[in-house]
């Protein structure tokens, strides 16, 4: 999309939402992230529990994996900000996006969320930034 709204004229100074395409529900997403890590899926605890805090004092236990696993020297939060994943996850509301004003001007791409993650994982692999 960045391409389509930055070259196409129909798309001239207007804002975009830049998504997937698709509709999908974080609850079945964690299960197929889960099942693509050969792990079980965590039960929802029944109240949002900020990464932030939760993990604040991961960083050794990844070095740790990184070690294990021969991966990349990355830090956690060069790869993983908190911060970041708690202001999109974090939400209250449930968050629905609209590609109507994208596909009425032209731009018809679409990719199923479920796919683009576990292709990204697989980049991921492949680079050595996850086991």
């Amino acid at each position: 999309m960045p391409v389509w709204s930055a070259t196409d004229p129909a798309a001239a100074n207007l804002a975009f939402n830049v998504v997937n395409g698709d509709v999908f529900r974080w609850k079945k997403l964690w299960r197929q992230i889960a099942e693509y890590f050969g792990i079980p899926a965590a039960p929802y605890p029944g109240e949002a529990r900020p990464l932030a805090e939760t993990l604040a004092d991961i960083g050794p236990e990844w070095d740790r994996i990184v070690a294990r696993y021969g991966l990349r020297p990355n830090s956690i939060a060069a790869i993983a900000p908190w911060w970041h994943v708690d202001a999109d996850l974090g939400r209250t509301q449930e968050c629905l996006t609209d590609m109507s004003r994208s596909r009425e001007l032209g731009f018809l791409d679409y990719q199923k969320t479920a796919t683009a993650m576990t292709r990204l994982f697989d980049r991921l692999r492949r680079e050595r930034i996850i086991p």
